[in-house]
């Protein structure tokens, strides 16, 4: 997984996306213009040759609500800075989903744009998302 210059983690380069440059890059995102509960968010890329995640993750001070960017599909808050998975399909812990409850404003997917060619990740929306 690629991250942009200024991610908290990663690999943290300017050509997060192998071959293009001039590329954006996220800003120290901290303060009121953040996402789930004031964490950074990071322009991120991952692709195993076949398969490929790029998103804007966690970039959103609010969640989208309708957008075609929107998918239940992205990368998760990395336990370490050299964590090196390739991507999170609907998962609980970073969509919202608490039990048997949901709120938008934990929802990091809600919070992302993310554009992908992954079509076996079942986006099923939690209850009341």
């Amino acid at each position: 997984m690629r991250t942009d210059a200024n991610c908290f983690n990663g690999s943290a380069q300017t050509d997060w996306i192998p071959g293009l440059t001039s590329l954006p890059q996220s800003f120290p995102n901290t303060g009121s213009a953040t996402g789930v509960n004031g964490n950074p968010g990071c322009y991120l890329y991952a692709s195993d040759g076949t398969q490929y995640v790029l998103s804007a993750w966690n970039m959103l001070a609010a969640p989208q609500t309708d957008s075609a960017f929107y998918r239940r599909l992205g990368f998760r808050s990395f336990q370490t800075s050299t964590s090196t998975q390739f991507y999170s399909c609907n998962a609980n812990v970073i969509g919202g989903a608490n039990g048997s409850s949901y709120d938008i404003t934990q929802d990091y997917y809600k919070h992302s744009y993310t554009i992908s060619n992954i079509t076996d990740c079942d986006e099923t929306p939690p209850p009341g998302a």
